[in-house]
């Protein structure tokens, strides 16, 4: 055999080497979006968050974060495939929601609101939160 064959041969099997690797589907848990029970968040309410998982990211556990302080780690629902976590702001301001499942990593930001201020000089904030969704 020629060196130029072997060379050819080579070089086509690398190629198909390649292509068969950018092609291959991925095992990696796969978070598509994050998702708020309320879109406008007042300190000192509690919410929900969610995170909508393929379904190979049912497999995988998802840790939420808050400005990268961790506050829950949760199996998602297979039948809905979605994780969710309660979630009670504290300060107000943006916030940097994180969803990391595997090594897929999902964040987007929210502004957390102040209770009106009667509310704060009074006490009331927690009883006048809007109530919590959860998925059936």
């Amino acid at each position: 055999m020629s060196k130029t064959k072997a060379g050819f041969g080579i070089t086509a099997f690398g190629a198909m080497a390649a292509a068969a690797t950018l092609v291959a589907p991925s095992a990696n848990a796969q978070i598509l979006s994050i998702s708020f029970s309320n879109p406008n968040p007042i300190v000192g309410c509690s919410y929900n968050v969610f995170a909508n998982v393929d379904l190979v990211g049912t497999a995988f556990p998802v840790t939420f974060s808050d400005n990268g302080v961790q506050f829950a780690y949760v199996n998602p629902s297979a039948g809905f495939q979605q994780a969710f976590a309660g979630w009670a702001p504290q300060t107000a301001g943006e916030h940097v929601i994180t969803a990391a499942a595997s090594t897929n990593v999902v964040t987007t930001k929210i502004t957390v609101n102040n209770p009106p201020l009667l509310q704060q000089l009074t006490g009331t904030v927690s009883s006048n939160c809007p109530p919590v969704s959860i998925p059936l």
